[in-house]
């Protein structure tokens, strides 16, 4: 007996300006910018602002797909991303489990319910789920028995929101 699972990993980096003093930088002599003669500013400050607003910017969790990211954590699992995943279920003495005796094959005319595309099952329930972000989704779209869930990450009342829906 195998349990069999999809290894959908996605890893994010959250910004969290208070462990960031305000960026400075030095100033240098060759990096004026000056249009006929005239100095109209200096690349400096521009990088300043920008540092500035990267730190202090309202979305605080990038996805981080970097090829060496992925490429190391792919050999710390010892599985590619997106891949199927088969794991050999052992009785607590590491037996082999075995499936009962007297278990029946499905009738040809049953279908297995699913959860819909991009959800995925919650445990052992008859729901399934898919994280929204950051944004409040309309679960609707998703069938008259959706839900929308939604917790506080305690980052200046911010909020992330996931949709349940039942398997069909």
């Amino acid at each position: 007996m195998h349990l069999t699972f999809n290894m959908d990993v996605k890893v994010y980096n959250e910004v969290q300006d208070s462990t960031y003093s305000p960026v400075q930088v030095d100033k240098q002599n060759n990096c004026d910018l000056n249009i006929l003669g005239i100095k109209i500013g200096s690349i400096n400050g521009m990088i300043q602002r920008y540092a500035n607003r990267y730190v202090q910017a309202k979305e605080k969790f990038y996805e981080l797909r970097g090829a060496k990211l992925v490429a190391e954590l792919e050999n710390k699992l010892g599985v590619q991303l997106g891949s199927t995943v088969s794991v050999k279920l052992n009785n607590p003495d590491g037996t082999p489990r075995l499936c009962p005796a007297g278990r029946k094959k499905r009738d040809a005319s049953c279908t297995r319910k699913s959860c819909p595309e991009s959800f995925t099952r919650i445990g052992e329930t008859e729901m399934c789920q898919k994280f929204m972000g950051f944004n409040v989704p309309d679960c609707s779209v998703f069938g008259s028995n959706a839900v929308l869930h939604q917790r506080d990450i305690g980052i200046r009342d911010k909020l992330i929101y996931w949709c349940w829906t039942p398997r069909v």
